[in-house]
C-alpha cells in the first residue's frame, strides 16, 4: 500500500495504461499497468473510472496526473525556420507549419518548439524540434478524467518524458533513447538534454511480431511475452528461445538502422555516426538479447532506463515514460520553490 499524495505519471500506451507515483526523493512509490478497454482507442470514461478505482485499492491518495500527448493527438518535426535575428515570428510559423503537417488550422493546435543545441548541418535559419497537440482533443481528455475525478496537471510530449528519465536513472545527457512500445517504435536523439529528432517507427512495434511469431510456432502472443520476458540466464536453446532470439535480432537490427540515421541527420556527418549511449525503454526493452546486440552493433554503451524503487533496486523499463513524466511536475513544483524536490 502506498500514500503516494504527489502527481502519478499516466503513460497511455495503445494495449496499456502505465502509471507511476513518485516519492519526493525521486524513487518509485508505487507503479502497474491497466489493460486497455479497447486497444489504441481514444480514453472513455468508463476507462478513466476505472484508472481511478485502481489508484484507489492501491493506496494512492493523489488525484492529479501528468500525462504524455498520445500520438493519435500529438505531432513533432525538426523545423527549419528564419534566424531569430531576423524578427521573424519563430513561434507562430512554427505553429503554422506543424499545423500544416496534422492537416489543421493553426488556432487549434497548441505548440511548442524548442531550438536544437547542436545542428552542424549548414543552415543559416533556425533549427527547432517542434511539437503540436490539437486543443479541442487535449481539451476532451481533460474532461474525461475530470468526470473520474481526477485533476490533470500538465499534458507534455513523451520524447521529452523518456529524455528526462534517461538523464535522471541512467545519467545520459546526450543520448539516443529507444521505446520499444507494444504497437510502434520511437527513437530519440537527445543532446545536452533537449530533444533534437523524434522518428516514431511502427515496424520498432513489439506487439505485432510477437503475433506473428505466435502463429509461426503455435505459442499464444501471452505465452510468448512470458516465455520471452522471463528466460533463465544459461538456459539450454529450446524452439521457444530460437523464437526469442529471432525478435531480439530483429528488433535490434531494425533499432540500430534508426539509430544511426536518425544520429546521422540531426549532426549532418556520415551514417556511420558514433554513438555513446543508448537508453531503451518500453516492453521490447525486457525482451532478452536486445541491449546486448544493439551494444554490439553500435559499440555503445547500452542500458535500459529503470527508475529507482523504494527498495534500491531498478524498475521495469516499460514503466520509464510514466516515471519522466511523474518527475517533471515534481522538479518544475521543485524550481519555483528554489529546491527541487
Amino acid at each position: 500500500m502506498s500514500k503516494a499524495r504527489g502527481v502519478i505519471g499516466l503513460d497511455i500506451g495503445s494495449v496499456a495504461i502505465k502509471f507511476v507515483a513518485l516519492g519526493e526523493d525521486h524513487r518509485v512509490g508505487a507503479h502497474g499497468i491497466v489493460p486497455r478497454l479497447a486497444h489504441g482507442g481514444e480514453v472513455s470514461l468508463e476507462e478513466a473510472c476505472r484508472i481511478r478505482s485502481i489508484l484507489e485499492r492501491r493506496g494512492i491518495e493523489s488525484t492529479r496526473i501528468a500525462m504524455g500527448a498520445p500520438p493519435t493527438m500529438a505531432t513533432s518535426a525538426v523545423l527549419e525556420l528564419p534566424p531569430r535575428s531576423s524578427g521573424a515570428p519563430i513561434d507562430d510559423l512554427g505553429r503554422m507549419e506543424i499545423a500544416r503537417i496534422m492537416r489543421a488550422e493553426p488556432d487549434a493546435v497548441e505548440f511548442v518548439c524548442w531550438e536544437i543545441p547542436f545542428a552542424a548541418r549548414a543552415s543559416s535559419g533556425t533549427t527547432v524540434m517542434g511539437v503540436g497537440c490539437i486543443s479541442d482533443r487535449a481539451a476532451e481528455l481533460v474532461g474525461t478524467f475530470a468526470d473520474a475525478g481526477l485533476t490533470v496537471e500538465s499534458i507534455e510530449p513523451e520524447c521529452v518524458a523518456v529524455a528526462r528519465a534517461a538523464s535522471e536513472w541512467c545519467e545520459a545527457e546526450s543520448c539516443v533513447t529507444i521505446d520499444l512500445g507494444a504497437s510502434s517504435g520511437r527513437v530519440c536523439v537527445v543532446v545536452r538534454g533537449k530533444v533534437a529528432m523524434e522518428r516514431d517507427l511502427g515496424e520498432l512495434g513489439v506487439l505485432d511480431r510477437l503475433a506473428r511469431a505466435s502463429g509461426e510456432s503455435g505459442l499464444s502472443v501471452a505465452a510468448l511475452r512470458r516465455m520471452i520476458g522471463h528466460r533463465p540466464e544459461g538456459e539450454t536453446t529450446t524452439p521457444r528461445s530460437t523464437v526469442s532470439d529471432t525478435l531480439a535480432s530483429e528488433i535490434a537490427e531494425d533499432a540500430v538502422r534508426a539509430v544511426r540515421e536518425s544520429v546521422a541527420y540531426v549532426h549532418g556527418r556520415a551514417s556511420d555516426t558514433a554513438v555513446e549511449r543508448v537508453c531503451l525503454c518500453g516492453w521490447g526493452a525486457e525482451i532478452p538479447g536486445v541491449a546486448a546486440r544493439i551494444r554490439a552493433e553500435l559499440g555503445a554503451q547500452t542500458t535500459s532506463i529503470g527508475a529507482e524503487c523504494a527498495t534500491g533496486e531498478r524498475g521495469s523499463p516499460v514503466f520509464a515514460l510514466a516515471a519522466g513524466l511523474a518527475l517533471g511536475v515534481q522538479d518544475e513544483r521543485g524550481k519555483k520553490r528554489g529546491t527541487r524536490s
